[in-house]
């Protein structure tokens, strides 16, 4: 599957919409969202995202959504006449690679598409695409963004 990443919102970091600005907003602790947007023609196109709480009782090192924020954004994109969906989610390592940390191995291993950006050098945020591909397995994928 070929995945498609809006430019404006994923590689210009200085962007002030950009995701590595809200990043920026919540260092040193975690960022972490869902991911938006649509498949076509057997490739997904992420669009845009949306930030939320985190509820992680370490925040600086870990995340955990907001369950009742998490259902009510999940409900939405479900309900929603724009035709963006849910495609993925997304979280921040303020101080570490964008490599899933064993945590992240242990408790993302049945969602789609996630997103982790850092912050480690703060002047040229990483971003790593991956799926997972069952047990503790995950793949990277290359980010490619739309163009036009």
């Amino acid at each position: 599957m070929d995945i498609f990443f809006e430019p404006k919102l994923f590689r210009d970091h200085h962007h002030p919409d950009s995701l590595a600005a809200a990043c920026r907003k919540v260092y040193p602790r975690e960022c972490c969202g869902i991911l938006t947007g649509h498949n076509r023609n057997g490739s997904l196109y992420v669009e845009g995202f949306q930030c939320m709480r985190n509820r992680a009782a370490d925040p600086e090192s870990a995340f955990a959504f907001d369950p009742a924020e998490w259902v009510e954004t999940v409900y939405r994109y479900a309900q929603t006449a724009t035709g963006l969906s849910l495609v993925g989610l997304f979280h921040s390592h303020p101080n570490s690679s964008a490599i899933p940390s064993a945590a992240d191995m242990d408790s993302l291993w049945d969602t789609a598409l996630h997103l982790i950006i850092s912050l480690q050098n703060n002047n040229t945020p990483e971003l790593r695409c991956y799926l997972p591909r069952g047990g503790r397995s995950w793949e990277e994928q290359a980010i490619r963004y739309r163009s036009g």
